[in-house]
């Protein structure tokens, strides 16, 4: 008896070494490859540092068009108010890529030296959208029906300019089911695909949009 329980103990031991084993030998191969993936990263981050300042003229500035926006000329102080910080964004410069880049990407492709200045051209662009939302949310909190419809339009631009603001697919997909209009809401899901790099917000807003499409 006591040879079989010294048998099957000595099973065990060797079996949870032989893992031990494997487990241990998986580890290093994923460590191995993670420093060999940050070494690579580290050496084409250094040469995109050496890149020279390049002209950026072709570069994807964004000017924005304040003609079409629906302004008015008389209304209340915080629509006034928010209609002048929209004005106040569009006039800063603004870059927009219509593709994702890495800052090494950037780099190689623009210099190092012009990163900075990219960085914030791009923020500018974001900030300008963030305004044109804010302008849209008080419209629709506030305003009169004819100020509710130009606030939607507002809100159709921030989509088509590649809004990153959930809110504004939202406020979007609750109008397009209230209408019932289901490729109006097809339209919408197609543009968070292709939007949204964040697998979660991208998902979460895809389930909203799809609700409220099968709610119809």
């Amino acid at each position: 008896m006591l040879t079989i329980v010294a048998t099957r103990v000595l099973f065990m031991v060797g079996l949870i070494l032989a893992i031990y084993v494997i487990a241990r030998a998986f580890m290093n191969r994923a460590f191995r490859n993670f420093g060999e993936s940050r070494l690579a990263l580290a050496k084409a981050d250094a040469l995109a540092n050496t890149a020279r300042r390049r002209d950026v003229e072709n570069i994807f500035y964004y000017t924005a068009n304040l003609n079409e926006l629906p302004f008015e000329t008389t209304a209340t102080e915080e629509i006034v108010k928010l209609q002048n910080r929209v004005k106040l964004r569009a006039a800063a410069p603004m870059i927009h890529f219509h593709q994702k880049f890495t800052n090494i990407e950037l780099k190689t492709a623009y210099g190092a030296a012009n990163l900075e200045m990219i960085a914030l051209n791009e923020e500018n662009y974001n900030k300008y959208i963030y305004a044109l939302l804010k302008w849209a949310e008080h419209l629709l909190e506030n305003g009169s029906d004819i100020q509710k419809k130009n606030a939607y339009f507002i809100l159709e631009r921030c989509v088509d300019l590649g809004s990153e603001h959930k809110k504004t697919y939202a406020l979007l997909a609750d109008k397009y089911a209230e209408k019932a209009d289901k490729i109006a809401l097809d339209n919408l899901l197609e543009k968070v695909s292709a939007t949204f790099s964040d697998d979660t917000i991208r998902q979460n807003l895809a389930n909203y949009i799809t609700d409220k499409r099968g709610s119809l």
